[in-house]
């Protein structure tokens, strides 16, 4: 008979980080294809301007999580649907990026060769205006800093180029394209773009904003997001453990979850599949794999493990070898955004070999 772990020195560990202060609460949710073998809840979701505790059902901003769940997911099933091919030029898709080198599949590995980062908030009021300083020709922003496929450069304006691709190509946004392709296949049902107002209360809140003057709850912590109308293919996204639960339990069962499927199992199989060797990092389509510069997977996982992380604080790591996936969400920018920082990357790492190390005992 399967005896199920309890799990104590995870809640050992969480306790002891809440006490270093590195965030405030969190939400972990463990579970294999067919199961959830914990989803506990830690902390308080808000400290400022007065205590909050945290709930299971709470709803944190999920930051960089975005990319994988919404914008690789949407661009492997245009893939799927032959609608393009990641081997396809970024700029037959999108006119105003020139560079026809680089490819679809660059953009998801982060091959591109563009800058990691680039401000495209600072005196803009709008989408618009963020999307005219992105493409404008005096600032070089879209001209590769090193040739593709040289080195990965991990870097949002990758994701921000690929959501913007998906709406051109579909003529939607990625808010109703991940609304009907992604979470209502999967129950993820408190999951989305600008949440409403009826979720407020159940919404983690993240920084004290000096810029915009108030603590920020319900709307997107990225600035560039932000400024692009809370929808962008590298922020964004706001959600519960639970319903990321449900999405990775799919990607367990090789795209399929309670018989509603977001993915060929031919397509999920790649997610194993190291796409940048002797590219300083190893990353396949749209997430990173486990290996030495995974600090957030740690030691025990295997090695087609696939995840990433958000700069709010959340992460997912998927093990198809364990046939493990394991959520953890948290508000470490509340309410300031240098909180755990350097702390959080070496907490993940021993979350994942304690959890590992509970099952296999």
């Amino acid at each position: 008979m399967k005896i199920s772990p309890t799990f104590d020195r995870v809640d050992d560990l969480i306790e002891e980080e809440l006490e270093e202060g590195t965030f405030p609460g969190g939400v972990l949710l463990i579970r294999e294809t067919e199961s959830v073998l914990k989803h506990e809840y830690y902390g308080l979701k808000s400290e400022n301007p007065s205590p909050e505790a945290v709930e299971p059902g709470t709803i944190f901003d999920l930051a960089s999580l975005t990319k994988v769940v919404v914008t690789t997911t949407l661009t492997l099933q245009l893939v799927e649907s032959g609608v393009w091919s990641l081997t396809d030029p970024v700029s037959d898709y999108l006119d105003e990026f020139s560079n026809r080198e680089v490819t679809l599949k660059d953009l998801l590995t982060h091959t591109s060769g563009l800058m990691p980062w680039t401000d495209l908030f600072s005196g803009t009021a709008d989408r618009e205006g963020a999307l005219e300083r992105l493409f404008t020709d005096r600032w070089p922003i879209l001209e590769p800093i090193l040739p593709p496929r040289d080195k990965v450069i991990y870097s949002d304006l990758n994701f921000i180029l690929l959501g913007l691709a998906i709406e051109r190509v579909k003529g939607e946004s990625l808010d109703d394209l991940s609304r009907e392709k992604i979470f209502r296949a999967l129950g993820m049902e408190d999951t989305g773009f600008n949440p409403s107002a009826t979720l407020m209360e159940r919404i983690a809140p993240t920084e004290d904003s000096p810029t915009r003057g108030e603590i920020i709850r319900g709307q997107v912590h990225d600035e560039n997001c932000h400024a692009l109308g809370g929808v962008s293919g590298h922020a964004g996204l706001f959600g519960p453990a639970k319903d990321l639960g449900n999405f990775v339990a799919s990607l367990l069962n090789r795209g399929s979850f309670k018989g509603k499927r977001i993915l060929g199992s031919a397509t999920v199989d790649l997610l194993g599949r190291n796409f940048t060797k002797g590219l300083g990092d190893r990353r396949t389509l749209g997430w990173q794999l486990q290996g030495k510069d995974a600090d957030s997977a740690g030691n025990l996982l295997s090695p087609e493990s696939f995840g990433h992380t958000g700069f709010t604080g959340g992460s997912i790591w998927i093990d198809p070898a364990h046939n493990l996936g394991t959520v953890f969400l948290t508000n470490r920018v509340h309410p300031d955004r240098n909180r755990g920082k350097d702390r959080i990357g070496d907490f993940r790492g021993r979350l994942h070999n304690t959890i590992i190390g509970e099952i296999h005992e």
